[in-house]
């Protein structure tokens, strides 16, 4: 009995920790594909924070979570942008870049990945 009790507690706090690994609400998604055929899944949501540019404070709401073509997943928020959408990853290391319909993603300053949007497939008829 005991041992049940236990095996219970411990399933709840994982699925406590993994829901608490989503840091923002997912409110769409989207994919975008490369000249490789390859997918770069993206999920778009809100959390607030504050950036600052140039001295000023400008309070943003914007999240993705992009799941790389070799599987990786990476978070990264939105930042102050002239020039389309831009988020950067929490390390700094990964600059997303949003023009619709297409995107750039880099790491660590190089480019690893651009696509254009890419609409899911139909369901087939039976």
């Amino acid at each position: 009995m005991n041992n049940k009790i236990g095996i219970w507690a411990f399933a709840f706090l994982f699925l406590l920790a993994v829901a608490g690994c989503t840091s923002f609400t997912v409110t769409r998604e989207a994919r975008f594909i490369n000249m490789d055929n390859e997918l770069l899944r993206v999920e778009y949501g809100e959390k607030p924070h504050v950036e600052e540019f140039n001295g000023i404070e400008f309070k943003l709401k914007g999240y993705v979570h992009l799941r790389l073509p070799d599987g990786k997943d990476v978070t990264c928020r939105q930042v102050v942008s002239l020039d389309g959408m831009r988020y950067i990853s929490k390390n700094g290391e990964y600059l997303y870049c949003e023009k619709v319909p297409y995107c750039i993603l880099y790491y660590k300053g190089a480019q690893i990945f651009e696509g254009i949007y890419c609409r899911e497939p139909k369901p087939k008829r039976k």
